[in-house]
């Protein structure tokens, strides 16, 4: 091959390379965004089920969403008696421990969330209620979401305050690698 032919040649491999290592970060942001799509997903379902039950009953007991593959939601909550019950702060922890087993045999679940009610600090000192949510997908970071309940001034009345979105190291499956 003469000079001219191995540049070309060269500038060919180059092309292709860049071209194929384009395609697979495009890929890869795809991906990304998709399971952040399944995440907020998640979060959406499991915080309006939430409220839908606290509206009822004025609690939420905390319990788990799962998403399978098939893009099947499937629920998980406390099924023993009332006497066995743990309270729910322990509960929640428990909840997070068989998340994780269940994820390490299961290759087939894409994401999770588990969500409890949770107290924040307000501005002025005083304790906002509000539903938290654990939120973890295989192939991006988990977050917590918080959706604060503010007393609008009749009991047990609340207003939806701005959800507060955070990173966490609160993982239900393997740390995914730091990105680049």
């Amino acid at each position: 091959m003469s000079k001219l032919g191995y540049r070309q040649f060269g500038a060919f491999v180059l092309a292709s390379v860049l071209a194929v290592t384009g395609f697979a970060a495009e890929k890869a942001n795809q991906s990304s965004a998709t399971a952040r799509k399944e995440m907020e997903m998640l979060a959406s379902k499991g915080i309006t089920e939430s409220l839908k039950v606290l509206q009822e009953q004025g609690a939420i007991y905390p319990f788990e969403l799962l998403l399978e593959k098939n893009d099947k939601v499937r629920l998980v909550g406390y099924s023993g008696t009332v006497e066995n019950k743990l309270p729910a702060t322990e509960y929640a922890k428990v909840l997070i421990a068989e998340a994780r087993s269940y994820a390490d045999k299961h290759p087939e679940l894409k994401a999770a969330a588990i969500f409890r009610m949770h107290s924040i600090l307000g501005d002025k000192g005083q304790q906002i209620p509000g539903v938290w949510a654990l939120v973890d997908h295989r192939s991006e970071r988990p977050w917590i979401v918080f959706q604060p309940l503010v007393p609008s001034g009749e009991d047990r009345h609340y207003s939806l305050g701005d959800q507060i979105y955070q990173a966490t190291d609160i993982n239900l499956f393997e740390p995914v690698p730091e990105k680049n």
